[in-house]
């Protein structure tokens, strides 16, 4: 009985990279139509991971529990040692990812050159520049496959036509990141929120980590609302994120990875960006959305994920009547 080909990915480490990875794993589909797809990503992530259509299986891990060298060796050794695979594909640019790899059952693997890390790989590529993240995949696997690769920039986590038919009239609201370079403050939430209520008759649902929670209580309370806005920040896991997101008709926040996926589910959405360049890391897939920042700062472009400056400006200033003003461009469009 001839054996099943297989091929492994290792999944990038935040919730808009694995978004944004979505185009790689679908072109490895495409390429690779004999062979099973199996991915591996942090265990945070895995939920998602398993909506992703196309994918044979996913392997978790906790990060915390397979920290050091000898634990993430171990981990690989005892998770893979019953797999076969033709390609070990780690898109993560840790040397950590790689070192994984190394103990992968794989002919090939694949990867960046960086963090001296290239002994670990087969074939090692240096990082192309100025591409958006999604195409810096691609190009790793058009180096392999040696052909021209279309991205798929079409929206793959689609809601079904009950959930269309549902679709409330709530936006969801995400105004914090895992940068403060790319975070609102309290006090800048409060009246951004009060110019939406102002201008616009929607619920408004404020979505985020459990870290986040305590924030939103905070804008909660500046608000001094009782009703039309609801702080559900550390209530959801990323599938009840993704049926939010489909219920509702719109999505604000900043560069985030819930921006990443309501584009994924083909939400309108406008994104506000404070540090970061729309250019590599704005959305990627062919939905209705916006990009608004703060223009002709001196400081701009930033990467920071701490502004210098400690007070944000690229967010905090950014004037409410221009999100006003695209908030009802997206409604048009969407209509």
């Amino acid at each position: 009985m001839t054996a099943v080909a297989k091929i492994l990915i290792r999944c990038p480490n935040w919730l808009g990279d694995l978004v944004l990875a979505y185009p790689f794993i679908a072109a490895v589909r495409h390429l690779f139509p004999a062979h099973q797809i199996h991915l591996l990503c942090r265990n945070n992530l895995k939920e998602l991971a398993d909506l992703f259509p196309g994918v044979d299986k996913v392997f978790g891990f906790d990060k915390k529990a397979i920290n050091g060298l000898w634990k993430n060796r171990k981990f690989a050794v005892d998770t893979f040692s019953s797999e076969k695979y033709s390609h070990f594909f780690c898109l993560p640019d840790s040397f950590s990812s790689a070192w994984m790899g190394r103990f992968v059952p794989a002919k090939e693997k694949i990867g960046f050159s960086k963090e001296g890390r290239s002994f670990l790989l087969s074939s090692a590529f240096k990082i192309p520049l100025n591409l958006h993240r999604s195409e810096k995949h691609l190009y790793l696997l058009k180096q392999v496959v040696d052909k021209e690769i279309l991205a798929s920039r079409l929206p793959f986590l689609l809601s079904n036509k009950e959930e269309r038919a549902s679709r409330e009239n709530s936006w969801v609201v995400s105004l914090r990141s895992v940068a403060s370079s790319r975070s609102y403050s309290v006090e800048t939430a409060i009246k951004l929120c009060q110019e939406i209520q102002k201008n616009y008759d929607a619920k408004l649902i404020f979505t985020g980590t459990k870290t986040d929670y305590s924030f939103y209580e905070e804008v909660l309370v500046g608000l001094n609302v009782s009703k039309g806005i609801e702080n559900w920040a550390g209530k959801t896991s990323l599938k009840e994120l993704v049926r939010l997101l489909h219920r509702s008709s719109l999505f604000i926040g900043v560069d985030s990875g819930t921006a990443h996926l309501a584009n994924a589910c083909s939400i309108p959405s406008l994104v506000l960006f404070g540090a970061g360049n729309e250019k590599e890391t704005g959305p990627f897939f062919h939905a209705p959305f916006k990009i608004l920042r703060k223009e002709a700062l001196d400081c701009a472009p930033c990467l920071s994920n701490i502004c210098q400056f400690k007070t944000t400006a690229c967010l905090n200033d950014l004037e409410f009547s221009n999100v006003v003003s695209a908030i009802g461009q997206l409604e048009e469009e969407a209509n």
